[in-house]
């Protein structure tokens, strides 16, 4: 498990690596509120995420809710087909996107 984040002009991005189950999510949840004061847009790569539990759904729709409040944009990107097909599921595939 990893997460590595950088600001790229109004952007805060995060790359995760491993499982986002509870604690992972969790902990990348307060991490982009926490970090995300300035930013205008989060994008979070998933490239190296193989699979996402409940927990790890809940907390990527209530960091999304959250920052959509605060007027801030969430974009998944690089989901693998079954993590799509979770997301898809948990009706969350409307985060997916492009960086």
């Amino acid at each position: 498990m990893g997460i590595e984040s950088r600001t790229d002009g109004g952007t805060l991005h995060f790359r995760v690596e491993g499982a986002l189950d509870g604690p992972t999510a969790g902990a990348l949840r307060r991490d982009m509120v926490d970090g995300a004061l300035d930013a205008e847009r989060i994008v979070v790569d998933l490239a190296a995420v193989p699979w996402v539990n409940s927990a790890g759904l809940g907390h990527l729709a209530a960091a999304y809710s959250t920052l959509r409040e605060k007027g801030q944009a969430l974009r998944l990107v690089s989901a693998n087909p079954r993590v799509r097909a979770l997301l898809d599921a948990a009706r969350l595939s409307a985060l997916l996107g492009e960086a």
